[in-house]
């Protein structure tokens, strides 16, 4: 039932937030974003979170499921994203206005990951911190509501990633303060 009713209710935020048919070819076809244009959100079952940050032509995209995180790159033509992660995953959706719809399928095929994701105003975006010392890299998705979701690697090894902050000791590496992403470091 609770899936039912979250389906219903993501369907009606895209038909409430479409609005009325834009200069684009079709009326409802997919626009290119303005330039630096992030969006955030995730499955509808709450199990993947997704941030795609759109610049000059181009598109980086993050995806963490609470344990790991991905990041992809690609193009974006037409308002459509074609983004590719190094382990041969797609981030593919479209651009409407202030709402990005796409899927996620993982390297060597399985079950496509859709997901809804709405343009990101600050301080909502997606962030990261490099180590100071060591080697490391700590990811996050902000969401509008000041939450957050995100995954961390020390040693190329996934740990839990914590809460934000500005000064962060992780598995003994010290890490810089989050910076926010617009093309993927």
């Amino acid at each position: 039932m609770r899936r039912v009713v979250t389906v219903v209710l993501l369907g009606a935020l895209l038909t409430a937030c479409a609005g009325p048919p834009g200069p684009g070819p079709q009326g409802g076809a997919p626009l290119d974003p303005g330039p630096d244009v992030t969006y955030v959100g995730g499955s509808a079952d709450g199990a993947l979170s997704v941030a795609v940050t759109v610049h000059d032509g181009r598109a980086t995209g993050f995806t963490a499921d609470g344990a790991t995180g991905v990041w992809f790159d690609g193009a974006v033509t037409g308002g459509l994203l074609d983004l590719r992660a190094a382990d041969g995953s797609e981030l593919r959706g479209g651009v409407h206005g202030r709402i990005v719809h796409g899927g996620v399928v993982p390297a060597g095929g399985g079950a496509d990951r859709s997901f809804v994701a709405v343009r990101a105003d600050d301080p909502a975006g997606l962030y990261r911190a490099d180590p100071v010392s060591g080697t490391g890299v700590l990811t996050w998705i902000r969401f509008p509501d000041g939450t957050t979701r995100g995954a961390a690697e020390v040693d190329g090894t996934p740990v839990p990633a914590p809460d934000p902050a500005p000064d962060l000791v992780v598995d003994g590496v010290h890490f810089g303060p989050p910076v926010r992403v617009v093309t993927r470091p």
